[in-house]
């Protein structure tokens, strides 16, 4: 096992990243303080594939509203600096954080610079180089901190355990075995590009209804449900439990206990590394498969000892009866 011991570095890279998720809305407050003025109300803040304006709202409840969900993003950006210290996968979060509140608070900027001066919403004319400078920015503040961050902790896939084998079940008898996990970090990052689709649908309606698809796809894969049958092993995602997988029990050659890591399976999701296959959702206890002529799969899954003792349950009576 090989960590990251938390160092005056690390602090001090923690603030820096701090400091550029609390700049998003400090480009908002000043664009409005320096440039509230000197633009037409409404404010133009949808333009065409031209580059025209051909949509405004009034001032303040855009600033309002950018405002709120600018800050929305930084919080959550600066609650998993703070919760998720040392975690796997913490950089990324972070990243995804500061890119929604330097989207928000670049297009805010970008929509008054484009205004300033004009008499008329209708007057507006979007530079080719705001349309670049709103694309750009955001991914390097987003870049900058996927590097400040500190590196969460690296660890090797533990050892897998087996669960307690006192479970037997008797011919003809069938059991269930229903359970799943989640993860609060994913869905707080839907949560906050769900708030951001709505101000970026003012700005350009394709935009905010990709950011509104991004953040249902979020929300749905966020958790994973798993159920034990004597079929074997159903995976599905999300609420509605789709997309799913079945492992036939045939297919399986048993079922044990580990602690999941997602830097050791290769990320949050479903993941194909040369350990095996993961659908990983959040770091800790799962439930490893393992699969006759196959790589093993690894799901997460809260209190995985009674699924794993089931599927080793069934496969024991299935040996048992198999004919000789």
């Amino acid at each position: 096992m090989s960590t990251h011991p938390r160092t005056r570095a690390d602090l001090g890279r923690d603030l820096a990243a701090g400091l550029l998720l609390l700049a998003a809305p400090v480009v908002v407050v000043t664009a409005r303080a320096r440039l509230g003025d000197r633009v037409p109300d409404p404010v133009a803040t949808h333009w065409s594939g031209g580059g025209t304006a051909d949509g405004s709202t009034a001032l303040q409840p855009y600033t309002v509203g950018v405002l709120v969900a600018v800050a929305v993003a930084a919080a959550v950006g600066l609650g998993t600096l703070v919760a998720l210290r040392r975690r796997p996968g913490r950089a990324g979060a972070v990243a995804v954080a500061g890119w929604v509140a330097g989207l928000l608070a670049t297009t805010y900027a970008a929509t008054l610079l484009a205004s300033r001066g004009a008499a008329r919403a209708e007057d507006v004319a979007l530079p080719w180089w705001l349309v670049v400078a709103v694309v750009v920015l955001p991914l390097v503040l987003g870049a900058v901190l996927l590097v400040v961050v500190p590196p969460g902790r690296v660890e090797r896939p533990s050892a897998a355990t087996p669960p307690p084998t006192d479970l037997v079940l008797v011919q003809g008898e069938r059991a269930t075995w229903v359970g799943g996990a989640g993860s609060r970090p994913l869905l707080g990052v839907a949560a906050v590009v769900g708030v951001a689709a709505v101000p970026l649908a003012l700005v350009q309606l394709p935009l905010g209804l990709g950011a509104g698809l991004l953040a249902l796809v979020l929300c749905a894969v966020h958790r994973i449900s798993v159920r034990v049958d004597p079929t074997g092993v159903t995976v599905g995602w999300g609420l509605v439990r789709w997309p799913r997988q079945h492992f036939e029990l045939a297919g399986l050659e048993g079922a044990e206990v580990t602690e999941i890591d997602p830097a050791a399976w290769g990320g949050w999701g479903y993941r194909v590394t040369a350990s095996g296959r993961a659908c990983v959702v959040r770091r800790g206890p799962g439930l490893v498969l393992r699969r006759r002529g196959q790589v093993p799969v690894a799901i997460s899954v809260d209190d995985p000892q009674g699924a794993a003792a089931l599927v080793n349950a069934y496969l024991h009576r299935r040996a048992v009866d198999a004919p000789m």
